[in-house]
């Protein structure tokens, strides 16, 4: 998932190559090996989602907010003309829920705000971090 794919960008891995690494043990021993640090698949997949969760405060910093993980307007108001879609549009309705549930599946409230449990859980200062100069 996203967590596992933070894990790999920020190792400067080819994304064409995501498919080739069978387990998150699988990456976390090539990360052994070119760091000589010690971490298992979970921290690993953990780091990740520090990783992921850190891009998020950083964004909501900037100004950040819900209707900016919202999908072009084109695609909730121009049919697709063709292929096996034809005709359809993203119901914002439907967008909506996914999007609710999707936060809280992160542990973020409705605005896609990370809580203060899950920054907490991750080892993140969250409000000193939207808070800063540095990013």
């Amino acid at each position: 998932g996203e967590d596992s794919y933070a894990v790999i960008d920020s190792l400067i891995i080819c994304k064409f190559s995501r498919g080739v690494y069978k387990s998150e043990e699988e990456l976390a021993r090539l990360y052994r090996l070119v760091t000589g640090l010690q971490m298992n698949g979970k921290d690993l997949i953990k780091a990740g989602e520090r990783i992921y969760n850190v891009g998020k405060l950083i964004n909501i910093r900037h100004g950040w907010k819900r209707e900016h993980d919202y999908p072009p307007w084109r695609a909730t108001h121009e049919k697709l003309p063709d292929g096996p879609a034809a005709g359809a549009v993203i119901k914002m309705a439907e967008y909506d829920a996914a999007l609710d549930s999707y936060y809280r599946a992160r542990d973020w409230d409705k605005q896609g705000i990370p809580s203060r449990e899950k920054l907490s859980e991750l080892g993140i200062a969250g409000e000193r971090m939207l808070k800063s100069s540095w990013v």
